[in-house]
């Protein structure tokens, strides 16, 4: 009794301490004003899911907490996605997405009105699109939480659709996501603009960035009256996918073997390390095999291992297998794997396993790639040799995961059996030999493919082998929204790969260009252009053409209008293109006026007329009949199915350098939005498409040409103001023209009538041929044929020179009859 006594009283003294100094502890802190000192603790937590959605709750997680963010309040720990982290959100205490439930894309889930629950979770794939996800926001309507973290470097595939949906949930900022960049975002159904919890990174940071808050919850009378109102389309459907080559591996569906505890690695790996085990095989009838996290990627009969090397690509964050790649390097060459590779992205984990013979055609340049992601033994490389390897896009040093058996005469290699434990950053573990050649990693695949190629002019000069591809971005955020950056672009690539190349740059000259919504169609017997697609980050299309480069442009057009069936128009731009800074911005201001102007079926962006001395107004835009498409041009759907589509003999058979024609009417801007690479050979090709690289012509220099009077585009208005400028100009006839060969004309002839500024001139005349033609040579214009001048419209041909507007009048056109007596009294 008396001992029992004694730990009794022993128990109460204990049990009194602890309660004073939890009293204590509890009162200090909260008499504290300043939140950030309050301690955290650990919670291990579980969504309480809606009945119907219980299956897909997020696994239990362990987050910090705040004890003193209480409900209805969301205490919010974010830690942004780094170089070797995943992003990882918590929401009072719980974890949203485990590591293995996270895809590269966007993860997205909805919570409860408190908080408290979860009711959908979703995950878009980064190959999908962001379809799935504006169809779920459009779907909300009630005022639930929105967590939305992205996974890898995706800010290209969240449309403008898309982010002003999320507008809705209080965003503000996100014109600031962009390529390089990470997204975590938590929002509320009608939360006013800005409300929302946006942080956006650096991917190329190496350590995350924390982040942690107490957030209200605002109630339904605080929130906003918020309805979805998504007025651009979202014209590029990523069904297309299949059908265009990406990046090599994101589309490839990988295998999983059977399953071995921890890959046979005898204990535990420590966290953050990855389970892998390597055996390359002792004889043909053997099979290699390749195990990561405990399952085989490489195995007989599991993603085609085999002979030569099989390779499999590891998320350094995850740890998940991105994807798989087979090279029979004895029978084939190295292409496929130097693009395999090339595909890598900073910090993604390459895993190697050789069997049989993998050397014999092993190129220089994939050992090249092997060396750079860290490995010390590929040159040694021989007939037979066992190689087991582990790299690392970006490694600093070589890796310490390798080795290399050397056979002895005929046989076999002794075989590599390894069970091993991976950390997910392999930099720094050895140090490379620096009497080696060091070279820079910035921009491998650039340097890899100048290697290759040749005929690329300065793009592959030593100086501009680090130059990093950057689209350019847009320097007015409020049009990030607008319709034009939803319109697909076709490239139509031929033969030569350098005007590829020069119109690709034009391209990244525009702002706000979004690579993945550009394909590049090219003939499928030349994978060169697969390639330079890849570099560009560009989608590629290979056209099965044996005949000529018009039968390319019209199977690249029928396969681009059934890729993006939802499309109402498209641009198309040939491969000795080069486009002006606002070959973007010019279409951007026409494209609403355009799709709603039925008379109308093409923007031409070429003017042929477009020479120094015939076009000074880059304000202007004319409308044009006979419409020839060449160049560069903006086509509606319809005018394609009602026009080309079936009726190629009548619209398409010539070559489209003289241009395709269809009836109907364009817009042509008075001053070019793109010049032409001059063919090498100017003597072979005819006297009238001569003429057009004979002199020289004029297009836009700047990014902000701004347009005059779009809105009155459409045909009764265009045609009063027409009508109106040719009444109010100076009157002339041919019969004025006699000196117009001379060097001084047509400035002699604007001072001979004393012009005043951008006074507008019109030249009356008989529809005869011969006065045609000698107008179009006072003028420097192109006509065709059969005599019609480019750029004419119900008889009247506009032009300008030195500011002035000029305009070409027949007398029999509806704008010549009303002045016809009054021209004949003046020649007179």
């Amino acid at each position: 009794m008396p001992r029992v006594s004694t730990f009794r009283r022993l128990g109460i003294v204990v049990l009194s301490v602890v309660s004073i100094y939890l009293v204590t502890r509890t009162f200090i802190f909260l008499s504290k004003d300043d939140r950030a000192s309050r301690p955290f603790h650990a919670v291990r937590s579980k969504f309480i899911a809606d009945a119907e959605d219980a299956n897909i709750v997020a696994t239990v997680g362990e987050c910090p907490m705040d004890s003193s963010c209480r409900l209805p309040r969301l205490f919010l720990w974010m830690s942004t996605e780094s170089r070797f982290t995943p992003p990882i959100v918590c929401v009072n205490g719980i974890r949203i997405f485990e590591e293995a439930e996270l895809v590269e894309g966007f993860n997205v889930a909805v919570l409860s009105e408190n908080g408290r629950s979860t009711k959908i979770m979703r995950r878009v794939p980064r190959v999908r699109g962001d379809q799935q996800l504006i169809e779920l926001l459009a779907q909300i309507s009630t005022p639930q939480r929105l967590v939305l973290m992205s996974y890898g470097d995706v800010a290209d595939k969240l449309s403008a659709e898309a982010r002003q949906s999320l507008n809705v949930f209080g965003a503000s900022s996100l014109s600031k996501y962009g390529m390089g960049k990470s997204l975590l975002f938590v929002g509320q159904f009608g939360l006013p603009s800005g409300k929302a919890e946006e942080k956006i990174t650096d991917l190329s940071l190496a350590k995350a960035t924390i982040y942690s808050m107490c957030v209200d919850t605002l109630p339904r009378e605080q929130l906003l009256n918020s309805t979805h109102e998504i007025q651009p389309a979202e014209w590029i459907d990523n069904s297309f996918l299949p059908e265009l080559s990406d990046a090599r591996g994101y589309r490839m569906e990988v295998q999983i073997g059977r399953e071995l505890r921890n890959c046979g690695v005898p204990h535990n790996c420590r966290q953050g390390e990855i389970p892998m085990s390597f055996y390359t095989g002792t004889d043909k009838n053997d099979s290699p095999s390749l195990c990561v996290n405990g399952h085989f990627y490489m195995d007989r009969g599991v993603n085609g291992a085999g002979r030569g090397l099989n390779l499999v690509v590891i998320d350094a964050k995850t740890h998940q297998v991105l994807r798989c790649g087979h090279f029979d390097t004895y029978a084939e060459d190295s292409t496929e794997l130097v693009m395999f590779l090339e595909q890598l992205l900073p910090d993604e984990i390459v895993a190697v396993v050789s069997f049989d013979e993998a050397s014999t055609r092993l190129s220089d340049l994939a050992r090249q790639i092997f060396y750079e992601l860290g490995s010390s033994f590929i040159q040694n490389l021989k007939f037979r040799s066992s190689w087991y390897f582990i790299g690392q896009k970006g490694i600093d040093g070589y890796s310490a995961f390798e080795d290399l058996t050397m056979p002895s005469g005929n046989d076999w290699a002794k075989a590599i059996n390894k069970k091993i434990c991976v950390p997910s950053n392999l930099s720094g573990l050895k140090a490379k030999d620096l009497s080696k050649t060091a070279v820079s990693m910035q921009n491998s695949a650039r340097r890899h493919f100048c290697g290759r190629y040749d005929g690329y002019e300065d793009f592959c000069a030593d100086e501009r082998l680090e130059e990093v591809l950057t689209p350019r971005s847009l320097s007015d955020d409020s049009r990030m929204l607008h319709a034009i950056f939803s319109v697909p672009i076709l490239v139509v690539g031929g033969l030569n790969m350098n005007n590829i190349r020069l119109c690709l740059e034009s391209l990244y000259e525009q702002e706000g260009i979004n690579p993945r919504n550009v394909v590049v169609a090219s003939d499928a017997a030349y994978p060169e252009v697969i390639e330079l697609s890849t570099l560009f980050r560009v989608r590629s299309m290979s056209v099965n053409t044996s005949s000529s480069y018009n039968d390319l442009l019209m199977k690249s057009l029928s396969q681009m209008i059934s890729s993006f069936p939802s499309a109402p128009c498209f641009i198309v731009i040939e491969e000795d293109i080069l486009l002006a800074p606002d070959f973007l911005f010019f279409l951007d201001q026409l494209l609403s006026t355009f799709l709603k102007d039925s008379s109308v079926n093409a923007i031409l962006t070429w003017n042929k007329n477009g020479f120094m001395k015939s076009s000074s107004i880059p304000s202007a835009v004319y409308r044009m009949e006979n419409i020839q498409l060449s160049g560069a041009f903006l086509l509606k759907r319809i005018a394609y199915e009602k026009f080309i589509v079936d009726n190629e003999d009548i619209c398409c058979s010539a070559n489209i350098s003289g241009g395709w024609r269809i009836p109907g009417y364009a817009y042509v801007p008075d001053v070019s939005r793109v010049r032409i690479n001059a063919p090498s050979a100017i003597d072979s090709i005819d006297e009238s498409r001569r003429k057009l690289f004979a002199e020289p012509m004029r297009y836009t220099k700047y990014s902000n040409e701004t347009l005059a009077n779009v809105e009155r585009l459409y045909v009764d208005l265009y045609d009063a103001d027409l009508k109106q400028l040719i009444d109010s100009s100076a009157h002339l006839t041919p019969s004025s023209l006699a000196d117009c060969r001379s060097e001084s004309f047509p400035g002699l002839l604007i001072k001979k009538l004393g012009m005043k500024d951008r006074q507008p001139l019109s030249i009356f005349y008989t529809d005869e041929r011969e006065n045609a033609s000698l107008l179009a040579r006072c003028f420097h214009l192109v006509s065709d044929e059969n005599g019609q001048i480019f750029c004419t419209y119900k008889g009247v041909t506009r032009f300008s020179m030195d500011g002035h507007p000029v305009f070409l009048v027949k007398l029999t056109s509806v704008f010549g009859k009303d002045v016809l007596i009054s021209a004949l009294t003046r020649e007179s």
